[in-house]
């Protein structure tokens, strides 16, 4: 039997999921603010003309992906020295000491497949720091996923995130707090979703 169904019906979900992203008041954030938020189909409310040297640097540390981004750049007839286009960006402040820090994500228009899976995206959450009077870029935060959120509260002075996956008709949301070297997972909410409203909550362990 056709799987065309199901992926239709799947499609249907995330796109409500998204719709509704906005508007979740999960357990999970109920005793912080979102600062910051984005998801797979979303795009970003306050983008910033990306810095050719940020996104050289993601790329660098992404090096796996580097030959399906030639690919896009070929495809789409992208020059090599505007792959800055590929990718959308907005200023996120991850330590609240008003240096720079950036939120890249992979672009909606013109789109390249190398940094979406089915329905997730990937990005990176990048700070700015001054060496011997120059720049230089340090990743925070590197996931893939359905969506992130930025809180207003801090441990060991980094704001915490919320991380959102959906699987199926749940709606994942992992709380990550920094450690002082790295963020980790603090604790696991999911959302069980029926003809797009929450039926339920609970906590959770986030599945492989």
């Amino acid at each position: 039997m056709s799987s065309y169904p199901a992926r239709v019906m799947r499609t249907i979900f995330i796109i409500l999921i998204s719709a509704m992203f906005c508007m979740l008041n999960s357990a999970a954030l109920a005793t912080s603010q979102i600062i910051f938020q984005n998801d797979t189909e979303t795009p970003l409310s306050h983008p910033i003309t990306p810095d050719p040297a940020l996104i050289e640097f993601i790329l660098s540390q992404e090096p796996d992906d580097l030959e399906q981004v030639i690919g896009c750049l070929n495809d789409l007839e992208i020059p090599r020295g505007q792959v800055n286009r590929l990718f959308s960006v907005a200023r996120v402040d991850l330590n609240g000491n008003h240096r720079k820090g950036y939120f890249v994500r992979p672009a909606l228009k013109p789109y390249c497949f190398a940094f979406y899976g089915a329905h997730l995206y990937r990005y990176w959450l990048v700070s700015v720091h001054m060496v011997d009077g120059k720049p230089t870029y340090q990743i925070d935060f590197k996931n893939g996923g359905d969506g992130i959120q930025v809180l207003n509260s801090r441990t060991h002075g980094m704001h915490d995130l919320i991380a959102n996956y959906a699987l199926a008709y749940q709606m994942y949301h992992v709380r990550l707090q920094y450690d002082g070297r790295q963020y980790k997972s603090h604790r696991c909410i999911v959302d069980e979703y029926d003809n797009g409203m929450v039926t339920k909550t609970s906590k959770c362990t986030l599945p492989e």
